[in-house]
């Protein structure tokens, strides 16, 4: 489940606010469907704040200050539930995130993000560096794997949330697509885990 609403940001006042939402809907959840069940989903906390769907600024400090208060809040309600992120596009702020909860002490149970394969990745490699598009994909997510064995966290598990295969020239409303996926799917495989992916949006 992904915790946000989109294009919204928080004042620091609103923040009990924000965590009394978190805790109600959190409790909820348990409530209606038990420990046994919840405990087995994954809570995501917003959905690609480094774009346009999170407005705080500056965008990376005022969202890891969401997903502490968001992760800590869930833990509250039961140490069981699981909480991740950073959610983000083009596979953007892993290390920083990892470092930033690390050295805080926020929980963070898997690390989450986005890759497509027409999106910019200048921050992952160098122009020389870059895989082609069909193949680009699965270099990001190996990619990140390095970027968090490298972590104070190195044993996350990687859930890419969001992916898909080039967009360019409406490639993605033809035939490409079946085996261009396909293709991706074969490359990756192994690479990620996970098992069910909610979005609280």
């Amino acid at each position: 489940m992904r915790f946000g609403i989109s294009r919204m940001s928080l004042r620091r006042r609103d923040y009990a606010k924000w965590d009394a939402l978190v805790k109600a809907f959190a409790d909820h959840l348990v409530q209606r469907y038990g420990i046994e069940e919840v405990s087995q989903w994954y809570f995501e906390v917003w959905n690609e704040p480094n774009i346009d769907f999170w407005v705080g600024e500056p965008k990376q400090a005022t969202y890891f200050e969401l997903y502490k208060h968001t992760a800590r809040t869930v833990k509250a309600v039961n140490p069981r539930l699981r909480v991740g992120g950073p959610a983000t596009a083009a596979s953007e702020w892993i290390p920083e995130f990892l470092k930033t909860m690390h050295d805080e002490r926020v929980p963070v149970d898997f690390v989450s993000t986005h890759a497509y394969a027409d999106e910019n990745f200048e921050h992952t490699f160098t122009k020389a560096e870059l895989p082609p598009m069909d193949d680009r994909v699965c270099a990001v997510v190996k990619g990140v794997h390095a970027q968090i064995a490298a972590s104070p966290m190195p044993k996350l598990p990687l859930f890419i949330t969001e992916w898909n295969v080039v967009g360019l020239d409406g490639a993605r409303d033809t035939t490409f697509v079946g085996p261009a996926l396909a293709n991706t799917v074969r490359e990756c495989d192994g690479l990620t885990e996970m098992d069910v992916v909610l979005d609280f949006q």
